[in-house]
């Protein structure tokens, strides 16, 4: 088959369903706009993201296993606790609530967290 003539018979249709191939076209050409506008923010987040780690001052690193998967174990806090680059290290669990014990059950529940790694700076 021919490229004119596959492409004369695609025009032919397109222009006998007028309102069918208006309403693709805007929305191939909505899809195409929606998805250069999420790369492009997705490209300015991760250039502010590096810009922030590089800059001078104090660098923290938060990373949460929100659903306690067991993502982040004892291992890896030690791991990286040993690069050169990090200062502390520390693996908290999720948080309890708990209570004064001088003041009983009756006292406001505060959330507490516990260490699963060493909770002090590493020694240099």
């Amino acid at each position: 088959m021919k490229f004119g003539l596959v492409l004369r018979e695609g025009v032919a249709t397109m222009w006998a369903a007028k309102v069918p191939s208006t309403l693709v076209l805007l929305l191939v050409a909505a899809m195409c706009v929606a998805t250069i506008a999420t790369v492009g923010q997705t490209a300015a987040a991760d250039q502010q993201l590096q810009e922030r780690l590089d800059s001078a001052g104090s660098r923290v690193l938060v990373v949460n296993d929100g659903q306690s998967g067991g993502l982040i174990s004892p291992t890896i806090i030690d791991q990286v606790k040993g690069l050169s680059t990090t200062e502390r290290a520390v693996g908290t669990l999720i948080p309890i609530d708990v209570v004064n014990g001088a003041v009983g059950q009756g006292a406001t529940r505060v959330p507490a967290w516990g260490c699963m790694a060493t909770c002090r700076p590493s020694q240099r």
